[in-house]
């Protein structure tokens, strides 16, 4: 459960505040919402170099799969925790700081944007991470943080 919960939090750290944040977090809210407009969307997380969770978003349904074992439907849907974390954010109970612009580069033939940023969350240390975002469509493609390591991809998505 602690997995899932870590692989949860890997994809709803795309959700910050635009009021409360500096204009520098900017792309981070952006990559967040566009992400949450799609129908569908897979993510691969892998948790401390071991664990590999999966998060798939097939025409609305969520579903999720640890460590190449059978997708199974999600007992709760990341939307609404998505929604949950957001307002964690607003409130300032969840604190996104220290964001900047790296660079660009280009991953898996899509020309993207790399940003830095703290993640602060009460009663657990802060986490360092960098987004990888498109340029283009300013989705997420590839997050790192402390403890995790995610990618993102919006074609030739699994079946669950």
């Amino acid at each position: 459960m602690k997995n899932l919960i870590l692989g949860l939090l890997s994809i709803f750290i795309l959700i910050p505040n635009a009021n409360a944040f500096n204009p520098a977090c900017e792309p981070i809210l952006k990559a967040g919402e566009a992400r949450a407009m799609l129908a569908s969307w897979q993510s691969t997380t892998v948790v401390n170099g071991k664990t590999k969770l999966e998060f798939l978003k097939s025409a609305g349904q969520h579903y999720m799969r640890r460590n190449g074992e059978k997708w199974t439907k999600m007992p709760v849907s990341p939307d609404g925790a998505e929604q949950e974390f957001a307002s964690q954010v607003r409130s300032d109970k969840v604190k996104l700081t220290e964001c900047k612009i790296e660079g660009s580069q280009t991953l898996d033939g899509i020309e993207v944007k790399v940003i830095s940023y703290t993640l602060e969350m009460p009663g657990a240390p802060a986490v360092q991470a960098k987004l990888l975002f498109g340029k283009a469509d300013e989705l997420p493609y590839a997050q790192f943080g402390n403890q995790t390591e995610s990618h993102y991809r919006y074609k030739d998505l699994d079946k669950p």
